[in-house]
């Protein structure tokens, strides 16, 4: 949500910025995900934002093992240049950022008021999650 607060485009959709409505449809996401990765175990693969900004090299090996691909130095080498700069984010579309900061940035955009109210109605899909 906290990503969404900026976008001018998003303040007057009820689909955008509704916290509720919001994880309701990724609890939704995730129940279907659960049925297809009992049914077709080796096509699907859940990676949480979260787990991968934190550790972008060890999700990314758990990601290409997976898939049955190598991790390339090339692969490495993009990754170590745009998840780990600390150069000052100007432009919202560009791919390169210190990912863990990016991950962890909402707790400084939100007030404590407002992450408990989401907390509160984000609790399912938040328990889901790993989160609570």
């Amino acid at each position: 949500m906290a990503s969404r607060i900026n976008l001018p485009w998003c303040e007057p959709d009820p689909a955008c910025n509704d916290a509720a409505r919001l994880c309701a449809e990724v609890r939704d996401d995730l129940e279907r995900i659960s049925q297809l990765q009992s049914q077709f175990p080796d096509r699907f693969y859940l990676i949480k934002f979260e787990d991968l900004a934190a550790s972008v090299e060890l999700e990314t090996e758990k990601l290409y093992k997976f898939l049955g691909m190598p991790v390339t130095d090339s692969v490495k080498a993009f990754l170590s240049k745009h998840t780990q700069s600390n150069k000052t984010r100007d432009n919202p579309f560009s791919t390169v950022r210190h990912s863990n900061t990016v991950a962890l940035g909402w707790k400084l955009k939100l007030s404590n008021e407002t992450i408990a109210k989401i907390t509160d109605v984000s609790a399912p899909t938040l328990k889901m999650l790993g989160f609570l």
